[in-house]
This record gives C-alpha cells, sequence and structure tokens, in this order.
C-alpha cells in the first residue's frame, strides 16, 4: 500500500510539473494565434437582383484625411467571388468612392470590405440598381458594417 500511495504522489508531482513547463509554451502559442491583423472584414446583409434587369453594386468611400487601402468583393450565397476591386488592394484617397459592380448574375449577394486598418475609416454600402432606359434606379440597399 505505501508504495501505491507514492507512485500516485510521484505522478502528480510529476503531472503538476509537466503542465508548468508546457504552460508557459502553449499560452505563448495561443498569443501569437491572437495576434491583432490591421485587416478588419466588414459585411453587408444580403440583396436580390435579377440578371439582366438589376445589378449588385457595392460602393466605398473614404471618409477620412488619409488614404485608406482596402478591397472589395461581392459575393453570392455560396460565398463565390462574382465582383471584386482585384487581386490586392487599392488605395483610396480621401473623399474618393471605389465602385465595384457584379453584373450578369442572378440571386442573393453580399458586399465584403477588408480595410487595411480601422473600418471606421470608411463608409460602404451594397445597392441594387436597374437601368431604367434613362437612367439608374436603385431599388434595395444594405449598409456594410
Amino acid at each position: 500500500m505505501f508504495h501505491a500511495k507514492m507512485s500516485i504522489t510521484i505522478l502528480s508531482i510529476l503531472s503538476i510539473l509537466g503542465a508548468v513547463s508546457i504552460a508557459p509554451t502553449a499560452a505563448a502559442t495561443v498569443a501569437v494565434d491572437q495576434a491583432p491583423t490591421p485587416f478588419n472584414i466588414i459585411d453587408s446583409s444580403p440583396l436580390w437582383a435579377d440578371s439582366g434587369q438589376t445589378y449588385h453594386a457595392c460602393n466605398v468611400v473614404n471618409v477620412t484625411a488619409g488614404n485608406v487601402s482596402l478591397k472589395v468583393e461581392i459575393l453570392d450565397a455560396t460565398g463565390n467571388v462574382i465582383g471584386t476591386s482585384g487581386a490586392t488592394l487599392v488605395t483610396l484617397p480621401p473623399g474618393t468612392v471605389q465602385e465595384t459592380a457584379a453584373t450578369g448574375y442572378t440571386g442573393f449577394a453580399h458586399c465584403r470590405v477588408t480595410v487595411n486598418g480601422t473600418p471606421s475609416n470608411i463608409r460602404a454600402n451594397l445597392t441594387v440598381f436597374h437601368w431604367t432606359g434613362t437612367y439608374y434606379d436603385s431599388l434595395a440597399t444594405a449598409e456594410v458594417r
């Protein structure tokens, strides 16, 4: 019986020592995994457009006094990119607008904006436009946030 108690005590001490030596490494790994990134992703609610009648357009404006780097994408209901501002970030000067459109698609889609920095530097929306033959009419709008 003495040996059984001693074995349990030794195992307990070894497990505590093992936890102490592993814990800092695990904590460091978690800290690296959760390191803040300069990129923030914001999305709109989905809106419906009918190919040939209407189309999706995501409009983003820089509301700061400095340049903002961002990427605009329009994604269909399954997450496929159907419209993009490009493969890399674009620089949006102060007070200017970036419009990204997805024409020829019928269904629900939403706008995703990836901002290098804080999302409060921009205002954005997804709008469904209809060409009347004379002018573009906006049928629905969803705020990107």
